[in-house]
C-alpha cells in the first residue's frame, strides 16, 4: 500500500490565531502575496521567503565555519 505524505513548510508555525510565517513574523492571512496552499504543498520550495531562510541559515553556517577556522 502507498501511503501519500503530507510536506509541509518548515517555516509554518501555528497558534489559535492562525498560521504564521517564522521568517517574517506574520500571519500568513496578513500577508499580501502568502498562499497558505503554497505552504502547506509539496510546492513550498518556490516560496521566495523560504528561499531567503535557507540562504540566511547557509550564510550563517559558513560564517561559524570560518570563524572556527580563523579563530575569531
Amino acid at each position: 500500500m502507498y501511503m501519500k505524505s503530507n510536506v509541509i513548510c518548515p517555516n509554518l508555525q501555528g497558534s489559535s490565531d492562525g498560521a504564521t510565517c517564522s521568517v517574517v513574523s506574520k500571519f500568513i492571512m496578513a500577508m499580501e502575496d502568502a498562499d497558505i496552499r503554497l505552504c502547506m504543498n509539496r510546492r513550498y520550495e518556490v516560496c521566495s521567503l523560504y528561499v531567503l531562510s535557507l540562504r540566511r541559515i547557509a550564510l550563517n553556517s559558513i560564517g561559524s565555519n570560518v570563524a572556527l577556522e580563523t579563530g575569531q
